[in-house]
């Protein structure tokens, strides 16, 4: 039929795709089935393997887990080799999307998991056989073994905690062990996060002053009150984290591309600077988001004073 219908259409039908895959189900005996499949004149192959619609397929459900796993892992090889042969590397900045979303590093999560069952372990009784474990491991492993319990070890001093031995004679309740854990982790990665990002030119312009676990991006927080608005949001997070393609960038990525100047006024070169505050095409743009941007600073300034006189005032009667 698919013969068929491909005749009458005119196009051929892929020899990749058109093959057989015999499934047996791992639950009943199934004898191996020799039958034959034709498409036209030709025999259809019988394969192990075969790859539709992006998914790999075998012949047991079993199989399908194992090779899907594996091109899945095979993809993000791939992925993180592009990440490093890509000429800008900044655009790609992992650190920015935990700056974007006041979301933690997987790695953080991690960690905040592997300190909450240490804490069910050290607070059991010493006779357990969880606490007799954890002992042995730390006195006898040296830091170099792969052990649970040495990975453990780690973990406190990145954090400038007490030494995972020493809680052991003094455990903490659980209620202030989570809230102090939490805190700790949360400000060693914000701290991370922030002497990471000079090490990407790409997030010169991304603030971190606000930088807190939980709280998104100012820039997030900016109303949106029509279609328009939304639609500007990615142009603005592409300037924010250096991913923007401007001329500066482009030759570095064109072979074709040649002269780093601004396309719209041709007088300098034409970087994130020059895009914003420079180029001359733009000024009428740029002039009036300027003009308000005043106009709310010195309203801003005025507010401030009238709070200061305010205050002043009152600490003078009081």
């Amino acid at each position: 039929m698919a013969y068929d219908y491909a005749y009458m259409e005119g196009y051929e039908l892929q020899p990749t795709k058109s093959v057989v895959l015999n499934i047996f189900h791992k639950l009943r005996k199934q004898e191996s089935n020799n039958q034959t499949f034709k498409i036209g004149p030709n025999d259809m192959p019988s394969i192990e393997k075969a790859t539709h619609l992006g998914i790999v397929r075998t012949t047991s459900l079993k199989g399908n887990m194992i090779a899907n796993v594996e091109e899945n892992i095979k993809k993000a090889r791939q992925k993180e080799t592009s990440k490093a042969n890509n000429f800008s590397p900044t655009c790609v900045a992992d650190i920015s999307v935990n700056i974007l979303t006041g979301i933690l590093p997987i790695e953080a999560q991690v960690h905040i998991r592997a300190f909450g069952l240490f804490n069910n372990i050290y607070n059991q009784p010493d006779d357990s056989v969880e606490k007799s474990l954890e002992k042995r491991q730390l006195i006898i492993e040296n830091d170099e073994s792969s052990s649970w319990f040495i990975a453990i070890k780690h973990m406190p001093r990145k954090c400038d905690l007490q030494e995972a031995s020493w809680y052991l004679n003094n455990p903490v309740k659980k209620t202030v062990w989570t809230s102090t854990i939490k805190k700790t982790v949360y400000n060693h990665w914000n701290r991370s996060i922030v002497q990471l990002q000079p090490l990407y030119k790409g997030l010169n312009f991304l603030t971190t002053e606000n930088l807190r676990t939980g709280n998104i991006h100012p820039l997030f927080k900016i109303n949106s009150h029509s279609a328009i608005d939304t639609a500007r949001l990615p142009v603005k997070l592409k300037l924010l984290t250096g991913s923007y393609i401007l001329q500066s960038k482009r030759i570095r990525m064109c072979k074709d591309e040649t002269d780093p100047k601004c396309l719209l006024c041709a007088k300098e070169e034409e970087n994130i600077e020059h895009f914003i505050l420079k180029c001359e095409s733009l000024r009428i743009v740029r002039n009036a988001i300027l003009q308000e941007i005043t106009t709310l600073n010195r309203q801003w300034e005025f507010n401030l004073m009238n709070y200061q006189r305010t205050k002043n005032y009152n600490i003078f009667w009081t």
